[in-house]
């Protein structure tokens, strides 16, 4: 308590309660169950009272000591916001009770009773494998015992049938307990959810007696019930019933423990797959065998079920995605998913023993596709049908029918769901949303805050990493509902210069949100409101979040903090917004938390939004795909039942699952999808013309009698008007409600509203005056809360479950938020309750009309037809679903594979090309027939492409020659211009040797024919070897037809180009073969050419390519192009001309040969190559008033000096240094002779020919004779 309150557990609430009390008395508020108290430990009692002002206490104690000697410590709870604590407030007394009445006489004394020991959780739920073992063995002894029990009973008469009876009544009860424990303890080793702990660690053994549960349970499920007895000789009164119903309640129990273990037993979806795959095939092969017996579906029918869980993720599991043959190792790569790498990872003993399982308990390669099973699974459902209509015995039980259609519209519902965006995994899917912690430190007590009727309420917001990706934002509300506008938006100034606060701001929406909010439910008064698009943030860049809000005071934050980090690490920085008018900064006011995601990939949400459009697109045609199946086999149904005349057609098709249970609910499913999408909607709607008239007609051959509306009817007397009462709309049950006007103050009113038990919806629909002056007056609306009573479980109901069992639906207060539309709700009973506090407001302005509405009765008595009637409505509510999102004005046409684009561009573009070509596209476009609505939808237009003039226009356009189009385009523009493909090349084809240059020369004409010059003409010549591969098969077909004893081409035989063998594989590297001591280097004694002679792995190597060679291009004057070619290689070659890009049509070819042996190519001559003069060595010392350039040991100034250079001495150096100094030569040998009279031991000798601290040259080039003589 205290400051160190936590949250604690909640121990027990009461529900909510209605009651009256006078001033200054108490109400007494009881637990369902008492709750035990422990010595020391704090607890919170916390009410919640709503209604008028009441008394309270004062001068509170903080200790209080019972008669009993209890004692009591109370303090101030954080919980508490309305003002009481020790001293003052509500919760004046506790009521308890004692452990045991004589505690204080038996203190210190043993108990003569027995002891009770309360077995915790983890005690009773640790399992073993001997305790697996156990089970199994107990569950297979009390199955086999109970069905040859039965068996017994044929022979049995009086008490030996009697004592019998109660002996398998024992057995049955054993057997269930066994399925519950089993089902408990598997649960809890290997449980689904991956937030739930296992209470053990897996293992093998556990794994081992997973898998034995698993083929007991198929066993018995597989057996059923017929080795039983179908009659008993001595069972003249009916007592059959007694042994079957033991036999299905263990079957019952066995279905329940193998749909909840399904998950254990089939832990990836490949297992899963292949379990539905081959009991389908089981399925076909027993009925075409006729060994197929009705109780031996309840296996698959389990399995059904366990499907259709909503924990499993069918679209993972079944194949939807691929066509064809899918095998078992395909699917394991391909299909992935969360349940299945969740599995594997956590339980990867199990997965891998219940795969080893599989294998040798089921046909795992008989797998089919997806197509194949839905056929399948369709005939599960119309096969009964078909046999009810010829009055033949149905085959499937009516469980494996239900089941399977459930399966059907489970796979409906998540594809539908998916494709609208709405699947719990959608685009924040990929990513789980966060909420930043709370930026205010403390929250204001009562609702204070000012919305100011809609003046905005800003934050300014930056974070500090990338990927982050605003998904809402959480909010303070009040009492009553809150209408809000939220936006986001950037600042553009950080946008172009970040970090740069010298710029102001100039704030871009990003995306704006409205619609209303409540905190009614929240007890933090705090609410969430989330984004319809989400906004991706920058790193660094100042966002902002503006909130309008109008309705009453709300709660508000203080002690706000600039920054918070969140647990990932992301950290939210704070700062106040210039556009906050209403108070809210980063110190107090609203917006108190963020939500968001972090994304995988920075900036790349455009791209994750098209690729889940994309999905969502495949998802909605998998949906259609499905439903086109479905409806297919229902319409051929309707056929055929049209065709026969029995009066219980009707009831017949209404009892069937199909009519009943699965085109309800994918019709259901598939409207949101075809309100939404267009194309989506033609195709519903094409499913709706086909399958309406048949039901139609169907109707309409069974109709009963025309209802007259001026013939009393009764409800409950007569024929005539119970027929007549699907076509009357009105009721004969309705009552006003309204409480005083003006209402009265501080007090509670409560109406109820009764109908008769026929009743079975009632409809409230309220005055638009309604309304209340505070919002502490509250109108709350409650029905009661129906318990379901199992007959089997014996017992009465409890007294408290009998009284104050109302549920409240919604609370009104205000003068908004009322309902404008009626309400329905089920049942035939309302309680309004009006309560009301005494009046502070003082407003004589005020609404205080209090409430008033009608609510009205409905029946609903459904006959035996009932399900074909309601689906013809079903059927033309849908059609009418299509028309509408068809006949939207703003109806979204298809633009393109992007995710969005700017239409006004398109559309400011478009009316350009109608202006500039009004007189070509104002007759319209050239259509080969009206669009349908499909290819308008999918944007495809039927050009007719196939007319003469558009090939007219295309020979006129692209002036094809010969052509009636070409002609009049050529005669339309007789000016010359260069035809590329009236280019010459001219070229001496025998004068073409490797290695000799050739001159190709290019003229360029025009359209007549004439050498024509253009400037600035491109042209390219290129040289490209011909392949002459085709010759050489040619060549080698006709040496095999020359070969003695070789078949004709024609006839079929063994390839004898390599004797026989194989073509040889040339990937082997060379390497030399050692053979007795004597290594052999050639490739033939290699291995894998040993075979092979020399001729043949000369045959069969490739011939080395020869590159493509390009010209150099000389453009002259006169029309010609000169092209220099100096061929690179012997063989043939096509010169391949292109002129401004466009290449002549046919190229020259040309064979390259051999140059004559001993010749010189033409236009070389033996030139001697004239030598270069090397660059001088010797340099002279130019200076004035100087005694003399030092000569040094080494290229430094700090070395020793041991010579001296004097004026206009020459010098000759051999290398060349730079450093700090500046650069340093190296003197020769006969240099240092010259200046360097000993060299004390130095092996060098350096003198400064530039100076780099004065920036002076010491040593210039000396002019010396060469040794030609010259200078």
């Amino acid at each position: 308590g205290g400051d160190h309150e936590t949250d604690g557990d909640l121990l027990a609430e009461t529900d909510v309660l209605a009651y009256d009390c006078a001033a200054r008395e108490k109400y007494a508020m009881m637990f369902d169950e008492p709750v035990l108290l422990q010595l020391g430990w704090w607890y919170v009692a916390w009410a919640r009272v709503s209604g008028p002002s009441s008394d309270c206490g004062s001068h509170g104690q903080a200790t209080i000591t019972t008669d009993d000697g209890v004692v009591f410590q109370f303090k101030s709870s954080k919980k508490s916001n309305n003002g009481t604590d020790v001293n003052a407030g509500q919760i004046p007394q506790l009521l308890y009770r004692l452990p045991s009445n004589d505690g204080n006489a038996s203190k210190g004394k043993q108990q003569s009773s027995e002891p009770v020991h309360i077995l915790k959780r983890s005690f009773a739920r640790t399992v073993s494998v001997e305790c697996f073992e156990s089970l199994l063995s107990v569950l297979h002894w009390s199955w086999t015992t109970l069905v040859l029990g039965v068996e017994e009973l044929r022979g049995l008469k009086g008490f030996q049938y009697t004592a019998t009876l109660l002996d398998l009544e024992r057995l049955r009860f054993v057997g269930t307990c066994c399925l519950r424990l089993l089902r408990v303890y598997i649960c809890e080793i290997f449980p689904i959810a991956a937030s739930t702990k296992a209470v053990v660690e897996e293992s093998s053994k556990l794994a081992e007696c997973v898998g034995k549960t698993r083929s007991l349970l198929k066993k018995i499920l597989s057996e059923g019930m017929d080795n039983c007895l179908t009659k008993l000789d001595n069972d003249p009164q009916g007592y059959l019933s007694q042994p079957l119903t033991l036999l299905e309640a263990v079957l019952q129990e066995c279905h329940n423990t193998f749909t909840a273990c399904f998950h254990s037993f089939y832990p990836t979806p490949a297992l899963q797959w292949a379990c539905l795959c081959d009991l389908l095939n089981c399925l076909d092969q027993d009925i075409a065998e006729a060994n197929f017996r009705t109780s031996s579906s309840r296996l698959l029918a389990a399995v059904m079920s366990a499907l259709c869980n909503t924990s499993v993720k069918l679209t993972s599991i079944l194949p939807i995605a691929y066509d064809g043959e899918v095998l078992l190792r395909s699917l394991v790569k391909q299909v992935s998913t969360e349940n299945d790498s969740a599995l594997a990872h956590r339980f990867p003993l199990l997965v891998a023993h219940m795969e080893k399982l599989s294998h040798t308990e089921e046909n795992l390669m008989g797998m089919t596709s997806f197509r194949e099973v839905l056929e399948k699974m369709l005939v599960i459902v119309v096969l009964p049908v078909r046999k009810s209509l010829r009055k033949e015995v149905e085959l499937f039980s009516p469980h494996l029918v239900s089941n399977t259609c459930g399966l059907l519209a489970s796979i409906v519902s998540e594809l539908t769901a998916s494709a609208m965006g709405s699947e719990v995994d959608g685009l924040n899917s990929l990513h789980s949303v966060k909420a930043s912690p709370n930026r205010f430190t403390k929250t204001s007590q009562g609702r204070s805050w000012n919305t100011g009727n809609g003046s905005p309420d800003a934050i300014c917001l930056t974070v500090d990493k990338p990927g982050i990706v605003l998904v809402g934002v959480c909010v303070y509300g009040g009492g009553g509902i809150h209408e809000y506008e939220l936006e986001v938006l950037a600042d553009d100034a950080q946008t172009e210069h970040p970090g740069d606060s010298a710029h102001s701001h100039r704030w871009t929406s990003l995306e704006l949100v409205k619609g209303t909010y409540s905190t009614d439910d929240s007890p933090s008064d705090i609410a969430e409101i989330r984004l319809d698009k989400a906004v991706p943030l920058k790193e660094g860049v100042k966002y902002a979040v503006r909130l309008r809000n109008y309705g009453s005071r709300t709660a508000n934050g203080d002690g706000g903090m600039t920054t918070v980090q969140c647990s990932d690490g992301v950290s939210f920085t704070f700062s106040t917004c210039s556009l906050s008018s209403n108070g809210t900064n980063q110190t107090r006011g609203q917006i108190p938390q963020i939500l968001y995601y972090r994304s995988e990939y920075d900036g790349d949400l455009q791209s994750q939004l098209l690729s889940k459009a994309n999905e969502e697109d495949k998802n909605c045609s998998r949906a259609l795909s499905v439903v086109s199946a479905v409806v297919r086999a229902a319409k051929d149904l309707l056929h055929r039942a049209f065709a026969v005349d029995v009066d219980d057609i009707p009831e017949l098709l209404s009892s069937s699952s199909l009519f009943s249970m699965l085109l309800p609910h994918i019709l259901a499913y598939i409207g949101p999808v075809a309100a939404s999408v267009p194309k989506a909607a033609v195709e519903v709607f094409g499913l709706v013309q086909e399958l309406l008239p048949a039901v139609s007609a169907l109707n309409q051959k069974y109709a009963p009698p025309t209802f007259n509306p001026n013939q009393s009817t009764d409800s409950t007397t007569g024929n005539q008007p119970e027929q007549g009462l699907s076509a009357c709309t009105t009721s004969n049950h309705y009552s006003v409600i309204e409480s005083d006007h003006p209402y009265k103050q501080a007090g509670v009113t409560q109406h109820r509203v009764s109908f008769p038990d026929c009743v079975r919806w009632t409809t409230i629909e309220f005055d638009p005056q309604c309304g209340t002056a505070q919002p502490e007056d509250v109108l709350r609306l409650l029905i009661p809360s129906r318990t379901l009573h199992l007959s089997n479980l014996g017992g009465k109901p409890l007294i408290h479950d009998t009284i104050n069992t109302w549920t409240e639906l919604k609370k009104f207060s205000g003068s908004t938020g009322w309902p404008t539309t009626v309400l329905v709700l089920p049942g035939n009973e309302v309680l309004f309750s009006l309560e009301t506090a005494s009046d502070y407001v003082k407003d004589e302005k005020a609404c205080f009309y209090g409430f008033k509405c009608v609510a009205i009765g409905y029946e609903f008595n459904p006959g035996p037809d009932e399900g074909i009637i309601q689906l013809e409505k079903e059927l033309a509510f849908l059609g009418s679903v299509c028309a509408a999102a068809l006949m939207k004005k703003d109806l979204a046409l298809p633009i393109g594979t992007e995710l969005e684009e700017d239409l006004e561009i398109l559309e400011e573009a478009s009316l350009q090309v109608c202006k500039a070509h009004s007189g070509i596209l104002g007759k319209g476009l050239a259509l080969s027939h009206s669009p349908t609505i499909l290819e308008a939808l999918e944007g495809n237009l039927p050009l007719h492409l196939q007319t003469n003039e558009h090939s007219f226009l295309e020979d006129f356009i692209t002036c094809v020659a010969n052509s009636s189009g070409g002609r009049l385009a050529r005669w339309l523009q007789p000016d010359s211009y260069a035809d590329p493909q009236k280019t010459a090349l001219i070229l001496n084809k025998d004068d073409i040797r490797c290695g000799w240059p050739a001159t190709v020369v290019v003229q360029t004409k025009d359209q007549y024919g004439d050498v024509v010059h253009v400037p600035n003409m491109k042209v390219e010549v290129k040289a490209v070897p011909v392949s002459q591969k085709k010759s050489v098969q040619t060549d080698n077909v006709k040496k095999l037809q020359r070969l003695p004893g070789s078949s004709s081409p024609s006839s079929s035989g063994p390839d004898l180009t390599f004797g026989g063998l194989p073509v040889p594989k040339l990937e082997a590297t060379y390497e030399p073969v050692i053979v007795k001591e004597a290594r052999y280097i050639a490739i033939t004694m290699m291995k894998a050419y040993e075979s092979y002679s020399f001729e043949e792995l000369r045959f069969a190597s490739p011939t080395p390519k020869r590159p493509s060679e390009n010209m150099l291009i000389r453009a002259n004057t006169d029309g010609t192009y000169s092209a220099n070619w100096t061929p690179g290689a012997v063989g043939l070659y096509t010169i391949h001309v292109t002129i401004d890009g466009i290449e002549i049509d046919a190229g020259l070819e040309v064979e390259v040969k051999d140059p004559p042996k001993g010749m010189i190519p033409p236009g070389t001559q033996m030139v001697k190559p004239k030598a270069e003069p090397q660059p001088s060595k010797v340099r002279k010392f130019v200076s004035r008033d100087s005694a003399g350039l030092r000569v040094r040991s080494h290229p430094s100034l700090q070395s020793e000096q041991i010579g001296t250079v004097h004026v206009n001495g020459t010098i000759t150096f051999t290398d060349e240094i730079h450093n700090d100094d500046g650069v340093w030569l190296r003197l020769n040998d006969e240099t240092v002779k010259k200046y360097v009279p000993s060299m004390n031991g130095y092996t060098e000798a350096w003198c400064l020919s530039f100076n780099q601290h004065l920036g002076r040259n010491l040593l210039v080039p000396a002019e010396v004779v060469n040794s030609e003589g010259t200078w």
